[in-house]
C-alpha cells in the first residue's frame, strides 16, 4: 500500500515557499532566498521578522532547524518555532510539529499528538496535513490501521491540493481497502494524481494501461504514462521503461534504450533493474556481452535478497549455460527465490524432484512445488502438474484433473498445455469426446510452436489424425473457433 516517501519532517520546503501579506519587502526578500537554497540568507532574513511574530520566518526557522540548513540541526529548536507559527494558525508550521511527533524528534514520540497536529493543520487546508493523517491509518501507519478513514483524508488531500493523496485513493480501489474494489475507479484516481505532476501516479497508470486495469489495455498509454514516471526519478518506472524499450511493447525495440533505462534504475539499487540489467550483460543486448559482469550483477541482486536474481541465478546454475552445471547451487538459490513465492523457481524445484536432480527424486514433492508454482500463475507448472496427474505420478491418476491443469495452461497460451488438452479431448480421457475442440486446440498449439519443430510436427500429426476422422463442416467449425480464440485476460 502507500508508503510515506518523506524524511523525518519531509515538509520544510511546503512552508519555505509560501508568501505572507506582511512586511512585503523583507518576505519577498526571504521567499527569494528559499527558491534558491540560500540558507545563510534565509536565517539572517528570518530570525528578526520571527522575533517580530511574523508565523511565516517562524516557520522557516523551524525548517532550517529541522533540516540542519545554515544551522547544526537541532530537533527541539525546530519545536519552538513551528509550535509558535503553529498558534498563530499557519498550516504548514502545524504539519511540522506532527511530523516531530509522530517520529519523536525534538519532542515525545506521540501518535495521537502528531495526529492532533495534522489534523488542525488538514482542516487549516494543508494537503500535506490530510496526507499524513491518511499515511498513519494505511499499512504500516502509527495509528490504528483502518482503511475507510485513510481513504477520507486521502481525498481531502487531493482536494487540498496533494496529488499523492489522489495515488493512494488510486491504490485503496485498486485493492478494496476501506472503499470498493473498482479497477476503473482507482486508474481514474492514478490519471488525477498523474496530470497533477504525481510520478507515483503517472507509473501507476502505466501498469493499469498494461495490465488493461480499469481501462482498455494500451502499450502506447503504458509507455507514454512510464516514461513520465522515469523522468521524474522514479527508480521502478525507469525499470519499467527499460522493459517496454527490451520488448517493445508501446514503442520501438531500442536495447539501447533499455540498457540505458535499466542502468539509470540501477543505479538507484533497484534490485529488479539489476536483474534486468544482467540479463543484457549476459546476452549482448544495448552492450557488449559480459558474462562476467552480469554474473557480478545477479550475484549482488540474489545476496540483497532479490527473487528474480536469485531465480536467474538458480536456472543459470541448473541448466549450465555460461557456468557450470551444479544442481547444490540451483536448488540453493531456487529455494531462495521460492521462499519469496517466485512461480519459477518454485516450478524449476519441481522439475529437479520430478527427475532427481540435485535431490532424490519424489514425485510427491515435484506435486507440491508444481502446485505452488501453478497457484503463483506459471503455466510451465500448471501443464507439469497435469502431466502428473494424467500419469498417476506422486498422486491418484485423474485425467479429470490434468485436463483441469492443461486448461489453465492453455489459457496462458501456453502450447504445451493447449496440445495436451487437445489430445485429451481425442481420446475422451477427463473430458467428453470431442473432434471440434481436439482440433481447434491442436490448431492454436501448431501456430503456438513457431519456434519448436520437433512439438510443432508432433502437433501437426496429431491434428491429421483428427481430421481424417471429421466432416468439412466440423473441419470449418473448429478453424473458426481457433481463429477466434484468445489467452485469458489477452
Amino acid at each position: 500500500m502507500a508508503l510515506k516517501n518523506v524524511t523525518a519532517v519531509g515538509i520544510a520546503a511546503a512552508g519555505l515557499l509560501l508568501a505572507g501579506a506582511g512586511h512585503a519587502a523583507p518576505i519577498g526578500d526571504l521567499r527569494a532566498a528559499v527558491k534558491r537554497a540560500d540558507w545563510p540568507t534565509v536565517l539572517k532574513l528570518a530570525q528578526p521578522l520571527a522575533e517580530q511574530g511574523e508565523a511565516e520566518a517562524e516557520n522557516d526557522l523551524g525548517d532550517l532547524y529541522c533540516g540542519g540548513n545554515g544551522v547544526p540541526p537541532d530537533y527541539a529548536r525546530a519545536a519552538v518555532w513551528y509550535r509558535k507559527a503553529a498558534e498563530q494558525g499557519f498550516a504548514p508550521a502545524m504539519v511540522g510539529l506532527g511530523q516531530l511527533a509522530e517520529n519523536g524528534h525534538g519532542v515525545a514520540k506521540d501518535a495521537a499528538e502528531a495526529a492532533r497536529w495534522y489534523r488542525k493543520a488538514a482542516y487549516a487546508g494543508s494537503g500535506d496535513g490530510a496526507l499524513y493523517l491518511g499515511l498513519m491509518h494505511d499499512d504500516d501507519g502509527a495509528l490504528t490501521k483502518d482503511y475507510a478513514e485513510a481513504a477520507r483524508w486521502y481525498r481531502l488531500a487531493f482536494q487540498h491540493g496533494e496529488p499523492i493523496g489522489a495515488n493512494n485513493l488510486g491504490l485503496l480501489y485498486s485493492y478494496g481497502e476501506g472503499v470498493r474494489k473498482d479497477a476503473a475507479e482507482s486508474a481514474r484516481w492514478y490519471r488525477k494524481a498523474a496530470d497533477g505532476g504525481d510520478a507515483d501516479g503517472a507509473m501507476n497508470l502505466a501498469f493499469a494501461y498494461e495490465d488493461g486495469a480499469g481501462v482498455p489495455q494500451d502499450w502506447g498509454q503504458a509507455y507514454a504514462w512510464m516514461r513520465k514516471a522515469a523522468e521524474h526519478g522514479k527508480a521502478t518506472a525507469q525499470n519499467g521503461l527499460g522493459y517496454l524499450y527490451e520488448t517493445g511493447r508501446g514503442v520501438t525495440k531500442d536495447y539501447k534504450a533499455a540498457f540505458a533505462w535499466y542502468a539509470e534504475a540501477a543505479d538507484s539499487n533497484n534490485l529488479a533493474a539489476v536483474d534486468n540489467l544482467a540479463r543484457m550483460y549476459r546476452f549482448g543486448r544495448g552492450t557488449k556481452p559480459d558474462l562476467e559482469q552480469a554474473l557480478m550483477l545477479y550475484r549482488g541482486a540474489a545476496a540483497a535478497g532479490d527473487a528474480d536474481a536469485q531465480y536467474s541465478l538458480g536456472d543459470l546454475y541448473y541448466r549450465g549455460r555460461d557456468v557450470k552445471q551444479n544442481y547444490a547451487e540451483a536448488l540453493k538459490w531456487c529455494r531462495k527465490a521460492a521462499d519469496q513465492n517466485n512461480a519459477d523457481a518454485e516450478t524449476t524445484l519441481g522439475v529437479m524432484y520430478e527427475d532427481g536432480k540435485g535431490v532424490a527424486a519424489d514425485a510427491g514433492a515435484a506435486l507440491h512445488w508444481y502446485r505452488k508454482g501453478a497457484e503463483n500463475g506459471s503455466s510451465e507448472a500448471e501443464y507439469d502438474l497435469g502431466l502428473l496427474y494424467a500419469a498417476g505420478k506422486g498422486v491418484a491418476q485423474d485425467f479429470a484433473q490434468a485436463a483441469k491443469w492443461y486448461r489453465k495452461a492453455a489459457d496462458s497460451d501456453d502450447p504445451d498445455g493447449l496440445a495436451a488438452l487437445g489430445r485429451l479431448y481425442v481420446d475422451g480421457k477427463g473430458v467428453g469426446r470431442d473432434a471440434v475442440a481436439a482440433y481447434m486446440y491442436l490448431s492454436i498449439a501448431l501456430r503456438s510452436y513457431a519456434n519448436d519443430d520437433e512439438n510443432r510436427a508432433a502437433a501437426a500429426a496429431d491434428l491429421d489424425t483428427v481430421a481424417e476422422k471429421m466432416t468439412d463442416a466440423e473441419i470449418a467449425r473448429a478453424r473458426k473457433k481457433a481463429a477466434d480464440w484468445k489467452p485469458v485476460d489477452a
